[in-house]
């Protein structure tokens, strides 16, 4: 299997595991992110940073409870995604966010964490494939 497949391959098994492992939010804190958007406000928690698939994200800081490592790694490895997501997260909350739940526009923001992470690791894996594949023949002309 090349690193242009399995890279995606293994950020989308990650993202599953995060799915499958992670408690959904508690609906009175999406009740009451719902309201105070409503109100046309933002309602903050100590201890989330934000929420995706309607699962919540806690601070990585061990004063509010930290977050799990396997998140931690998940969220290092994607950073660039990690930041896509989240301009996508507050250009959103001008206008699109207010026409869906908090739940629904989390999914909508896992959406574009998958789709751009996938794209990365692909991107990548190519890359690297290709590095490889050079390395591989340079070795045979020798």
């Amino acid at each position: 299997m090349t690193l242009k497949r399995l890279l995606p391959l293994a950020n989308a098994i990650g993202c599953l595991l995060f799915l499958l492992l992670r408690e959904p939010a508690p609906p009175q804190n999406l009740a009451l992110i719902d309201n105070a958007r409503r109100n046309g406000g933002l309602y903050a928690m100590d201890q989330t940073m934000g929420i995706v698939a309607c699962r919540e994200l806690n601070s990585w800081s061990e004063w509010h409870g930290g977050e799990a490592l396997g998140v931690k790694i998940l969220e290092a490895i994607n950073l660039p995604v990690v930041l896509v997501t989240a301009v996508q997260s507050v250009l959103g909350e001008v206008e699109l966010s207010k026409t869906m739940s908090a739940c629904r526009w989390s999914w909508v923001l896992g959406a574009v964490f998958l789709v751009a992470s996938t794209l990365q690791w692909w991107i990548l894996g190519t890359w690297l494939d290709l590095g490889l594949r050079r390395f591989t023949n340079r070795g045979k002309r020798l």
